[in-house]
């Protein structure tokens, strides 16, 4: 969830695509590519869950 996060985060402040991919991020971190597809869609359709999920009051 802290990813996708970050990956929102750097797509607003207007870096590459290749420096903001689902991919890139889940090689570089170890992470699932699709835990990152996951956050992705909590944090696109569901944004006020992020912050609970990251703190351990949401699943």
């Amino acid at each position: 969830m802290i990813t996708a996060k970050a990956c929102s985060l750097s797509e607003q402040s207007g870096r590459s695509p290749s420096e903001r991919s689902s991919r890139s991020l889940s090689e570089q971190l170890g992470v699932a590519l699709g835990t990152v597809g996951k956050a992705n869609v909590v944090l696109q359709h569901a944004p006020d869950l992020v912050d609970p999920v990251i703190s351990g009051a949401a699943g």
